[in-house]
């Protein structure tokens, strides 16, 4: 995000700045936003596990951050894929270059962050059967509403559609 912006500052095309042209600042603006959404439920899901450790949550806030953290682990790392994608597009021929940035190389670990801890399909798959066994016998997956918004992270169902990219099970 910080080097697609910082070249879009000083790189020119048709008189002026990259930055001014409303394409490349869509673009940038998206990277900003998906960036600061996967910071903000990161942190919020950290901080349910610090209520947790000192004792402070309900037993089932248990069970929804384990779903949180599945659910926060594959959209991330499928939207820190895009928003590398997009970085490199802003550079153009030189978000390519190795030698001229650092993208190439972080594309590739974000490729390897998709999977490292199984692979989409598996943190799908494995998510959408916790959350069968656990919330299956509630209408409507009542219990995992009471736990999400126990927990403080009732905008998943606002946050997880808006991000392109990213799907319920």
């Amino acid at each position: 995000c910080i080097e697609a912006q910082s070249y879009a500052r000083h790189r020119t095309a048709f008189g002026k700045p990259i930055i001014e042209h409303a394409m490349v600042a869509q673009i940038l603006a998206r990277m900003k936003v998906i960036t600061s959404v996967a910071l903000s439920t990161t942190f919020r899901i950290l901080a349910i596990s610090d209520r947790l450790a000192a004792g402070e949550a309900l037993s089932y806030v248990k069970d929804a951050r384990r779903t949180h953290v599945n659910i926060n682990k594959y959209c991330t790392s499928i939207q820190c894929t895009q928003v590398i994608r997009d970085a490199i597009e802003v550079l153009g021929g030189n978000g390519t270059i190795e030698e001229f940035s650092v993208l190439p190389r972080l594309y590739r670990d974000a490729i390897v962050l998709e999977s490292w801890e199984g692979t989409q399909y598996t943190v799908r798959s494995g998510t959408a059967r916790f959350c069968y066994t656990q919330y299956a016998p509630l209408p409507g997956w009542a219990k995992f509403a009471i736990a999400s918004r126990q927990s403080g992270i009732h905008h998943w169902k606002r946050i997880v559609p808006a991000l392109p990219g990213c799907w319920m099970m």
